[in-house]
């Protein structure tokens, strides 16, 4: 197959653009665009693309691309790829494409494709990519691992430490939320209060059996219920036991 042309991957990170101050500014009206989208595309630098087929495809994807039609781009950087399987900036095209379709379970193949790259720069924007395909994807803690990866490869890259410090503020906040709706589940409400009331009044009257069956069924509606009077439930079922079997 006929050498083909060396591609330039140009990247567009210009919504982080700022100081590191207005950036921390920007995390709030970061949860309402919540990523940074990297596009890195292939764009042909000069030579004699009539002898080069992986070359003319890239070209053509990357004109499809700008031109906003997706699907015809993802074809064409197909094609490229069928030509030159290892050349993983194709992979990383791809990827990109994907992504601008929505695909991001495909997307995040590509990419992962795109990391088994020998240049650390492709391998640098696939991390970075992958990241924001997995945010894409809900999965925060894996987006996360993919951004500290970025940047032990380009320790500069400001965009994902943006990125990084974004992700790990949300999984923060999740897992703030998480431990307060565990307290809130380890309330006892008042409804299941008053039916440990009428327990205990059925326990005066040595009706254990309908006591402890009161109280089974406000542990399995509340589970605050069941853990805070765990003990009162045992010595009902004890009591109904013994006074059963005299009877």
């Amino acid at each position: 197959m006929a050498a083909w042309c060396r591609y330039l991957m140009s990247i567009d990170r210009s919504i982080c653009a700022g100081t590191s101050s207005n950036r921390r500014s920007n995390v709030i009206r970061s949860l309402r665009f919540p990523i940074v989208a990297t596009f890195i595309l292939g764009s042909l630098v000069a030579c004699d693309a009539v002898y080069d087929p992986v070359g003319l495809r890239v070209r053509e994807g990357v004109e499809h691309y700008a031109a906003g039609r997706h699907e015809e781009a993802l074809a064409a950087f197909r094609e490229a790829q069928i030509d030159a399987p290892n050349d993983r900036r194709i992979a990383m095209n791809i990827g990109n494409t994907l992504y601008a379709l929505g695909k991001y379970d495909e997307a995040e193949e590509a990419f992962t494709e795109a990391l088994g790259s020998s240049r650390s720069e492709t391998r640098s924007h696939a991390s970075y990519n992958l990241g924001n395909t997995r945010f894409r994807r809900s999965q925060l803690a894996q987006a996360a691992e993919n951004y500290e990866r970025t940047l032990e490869i380009d320790p500069d890259d400001m965009d994902a430490k943006y990125n990084l410090e974004l992700v790990q503020l949300l999984l923060n906040q999740a897992a703030s939320e998480s431990d307060q709706q565990q307290q809130e589940q380890r309330v006892v409400s008042d409804w299941a209060k008053q039916r440990a009331r009428e327990a205990e009044a059925l326990a005066r009257q040595r009706r254990y059996a309908d006591a402890f069956r009161l109280m089974r069924r406000t542990a399995d509606t509340e589970q605050a219920a069941g853990e805070e009077y765990a003990d009162f439930i045992e010595r009902l079922s004890d009591l109904a036991l013994i006074f059963e079997s005299d009877s």
